[in-house]
């Protein structure tokens, strides 16, 4: 795993924890911010820690930066010691549906040897006591097992933390981070 991608991903979960916590005062939670909003913030978050990162404060960052066969991607970083970018892609989701895997074949389309590439869930879950292990949602063994990709949790297990106390049965949202390897059965480089 590359380090500065195993960076990013720890990154990713601090900002949702505080974005929830400054929510809480307002009756709301992280599931109330809209994916481009917590790409940015995630955006800005990594570009302040870019030395410790990237090892140079010199990264250039953008949301919805176009990438050819791709389309708008959520959140994308140019550093500018040579390698490859970094592309993020968020998504959050309510209940157990699946609806990551199109997203993440969608982002498998993206050029490996010219991008990093990271998919961020947030999954949100009501349950009755607190999410003893998210690597056991069956939305997080879904991610892992996408049809025709080959992706691995960036970091394990899964942070996870509750949202919105004031409801009557406490809602979770497990924040897992996935880096994209290519296609299964493709030769990996």
């Amino acid at each position: 795993m590359n380090d500065r991608l195993e960076a990013i991903s720890r990154v990713i979960p601090i900002v949702a924890r505080q974005e929830d916590q400054e929510l809480r005062p307002l009756g709301r939670g992280i599931g109330f911010v809209p994916e481009l909003a917590f790409a940015y913030l995630v955006g800005r978050a990594i570009t302040a820690r870019s030395s410790d990162i990237f090892g140079t404060p010199d990264v250039r960052w953008s949301t919805e930066e176009l990438i050819a066969g791709f389309g708008r991607a959520s959140l994308v970083f140019h550093p500018a010691a040579p390698g490859k970018a970094i592309v993020v892609e968020f998504k959050r989701k309510f209940g157990p549906n699946l609806s990551y895997l199109a997203q993440l074949n969608r982002l498998g389309g993206i050029d490996e040897h010219k991008y990093d590439r990271l998919f961020c869930g947030l999954m949100f879950c009501g349950v009755t006591n607190p999410v003893v292990g998210p690597l056991n949602d069956p939305r997080t063994r879904a991610e892992e097992a996408a049809s025709h990709l080959r992706v691995r949790p960036t970091y394990s297990p899964f942070e996870y933390f509750e949202t919105v106390p004031k409801l009557i049965t406490p809602i979770y949202c497990v924040v897992g981070v996935w880096q994209l390897l290519g296609r299964a059965g493709a030769d990996a480089s």
